[in-house]
């Protein structure tokens, strides 16, 4: 007796492909809904006038528009925090010093002023800002007023990442409706939904780092499938 064409179609193995998938793409759903509510969030708070990056170093990000506190007083990409107000930082690791940081800019409010200690990239400190050298660097501090990112920056850093992100799980979500039954485009709909928190993650790379950990992981696992499609 041949097998029927249901049971060739839906062989446990393309069960178990389905089901992955679809883990994936609804995990994806997720971390999406989690990085709007975190980046929200974190909007609401103080805003020092920098996007630190891992490490908390000033990162290449600038405003769109109008001028950033910490930019403003001289701080540059590469500029590494020590400490904000009373809180040293440089002796915790990378992702205790940027929860640190975070904590600190959500006790405090727009408008308050706020002393900034930071390692200078370049061999000197920035005109205006107090410098001590310390071996063969610079330790130096500057009063900044602190502010709120404005909603254009906002949207201009998250909002138009995140719905790019948004469009590319819409599309992982489309291909897996439409053709569940075929295992390349399976494959491309979890890699097409990978790319969307690889995408809408930036943001959250560059500010509260909660889900980096998720962001560095769809990465890796976006290039192994990508790899896999390469050789299909």
């Amino acid at each position: 007796m041949q097998p029927s064409s249901f049971s060739s179609r839906w062989s446990p193995g393309a069960r178990i492909g389905l089901a992955l998938t679809a883990l994936v793409v609804i995990a994806v759903g997720a971390v999406l809904v989690a990085y709007a509510y975190a980046a929200w969030d974190w909007r609401g708070h103080a805003f020092a006038g920098f996007l630190p990056a891992r490490d908390l170093a000033v990162s290449e990000a600038e405003p769109f528009g109008g001028g950033w506190p910490a930019l403003a007083a001289g701080l540059a990409p590469g500029d590494r925090i020590l400490g904000i107000g009373g809180v040293a930082l440089d002796e915790l690791s990378a992702p205790e010093r940027v929860a640190a940081f975070n904590r600190e800019m959500a006790a405090r409010e727009p408008g308050q002023r706020v002393i900034v200690r930071f390692a200078p990239q370049q061999e000197t400190g920035p005109a205006g800002a107090a410098c001590q050298s310390a071996g063969e660097s610079a330790r130096c501090s500057v009063t900044i007023m602190l502010t709120r990112m404005s909603l254009g920056d906002f949207a201009g850093f998250f909002g138009v990442s995140w719905l790019a992100g948004v469009a590319l799980w819409l599309i992982a979500l489309g291909l897996v409706a439409r053709w569940p039954d075929r295992p390349a485009l399976r494959t491309l709909a979890a890699l097409t939904a990978l790319l969307a928190v690889v995408v809408a993650g930036r943001f959250d790379s560059l500010s509260t780092q909660l889900y980096v950990p998720a962001w560095l992981a769809a990465q890796a696992l976006a290039g192994g499938l990508a790899v896999m499609l390469g050789l299909a």
